[in-house]
């Protein structure tokens, strides 16, 4: 039905299907919207943006479960990946404990800039951590989002 609404108005279409021989049947589709929590890892997500430039679609990343750790990842995600021109949904904000060592990472004048630290630049909190998990316990797998 996507193509046909494409066709007929002409309004850019995105998906967040990330199966590329499934989305040669439908070249009307302009858009990619990816995550690498289900691509499995920045890699392949990497590879993904190059396929759908090769495609002529464009290319960038959608939110789920984002915390510190993945909040870095984003962050250096969009420093290598050329592909990924268009900012990313992205609710850090929503969330009131990363479960990150250290000062939250918020975005300033449009941006953010990782430290020069090893690997993704942050270190996890092994008490939020259990904290995560006595909520995700309780609560379910959404509980990181409750505002406390």
């Amino acid at each position: 039905e996507m193509q046909k609404l494409r066709a007929e108005f002409g309004v850019p279409m995105s998906t967040h299907c990330t199966n590329f021989e499934a989305l040669k049947h439908y070249p009307l589709i302009d858009s990619v919207v990816a995550d690498f929590h289900h691509e499995g890892g920045i890699v392949p997500t990497l590879m993904l943006g190059a396929v759908a430039q090769a495609q002529h679609r464009q290319f960038w990343l959608h939110t789920y479960q984002e915390l510190g750790i993945s909040w870095a990842a984003r962050c250096h995600f969009g420093m290598v990946c050329p592909e990924a021109r268009h900012p990313a949904q992205a609710l850090i904000n929503w969330v009131v404990d990363d479960l990150v060592l250290g000062e939250p990472w918020r975005v300033h004048s449009g941006g953010y800039r990782p430290p020069e630290k090893p690997g993704l630049g942050v270190e996890l909190d092994p008490d939020g951590f259990a904290r995560a998990a006595e909520a995700y316990r309780k609560e379910g797998e959404l509980a990181y989002l409750v505002v406390r």
